[in-house]
């Protein structure tokens, strides 16, 4: 698999917080340990084809991108995946925006996304 640096954009001023205390304590330590860097307290502003806006109390500012990956939640947005396919040719909805499912099967649909994708392209795991 393809090393990437991988960056966290949440809305929110905390990540993990729907998962129990084990999984929470887990998912930080695997985040830790390949240096997933986070913006809390941050908004995605726009998406473009090598680069991301986004919007925090410091200001606006844009961060390197050759993927991007939107998870929303548990409750399918189909309305935003299809919007998505109108915009970019290659987007790949997986987890809840398919069906309602668990955690799990939406981690291991996310995890095997990179083998189904090809390219600078934007993805879309909602779920």
């Amino acid at each position: 698999m393809q090393q990437k640096d991988v960056t966290i954009i949440k809305m929110r001023d905390q990540i993990l917080q729907e998962l129990d205390g084990v999984s929470k304590v887990h998912l930080k330590t695997i985040l830790n340990e390949f240096d997933v860097k986070q913006y809390l307290n941050t908004k995605l502003c726009e998406i473009h084809e090598h680069e991301v806006i986004v919007e925090n109390a410091q200001g606006s500012f844009s961060l390197e991108a050759d993927t991007v990956v939107i998870a929303l939640g548990y409750v399918p947005i189909k309305e935003l995946a299809s919007n998505l396919k109108d915009v970019i040719k290659n987007t790949l909805v997986v987890g809840g925006a398919v069906k309602i499912s668990n955690a799990l099967i939406a981690a291991r649909e996310g995890v095997s996304m990179p083998s189904r994708c090809s390219g600078p392209l934007v993805r879309d795991i909602s779920g």
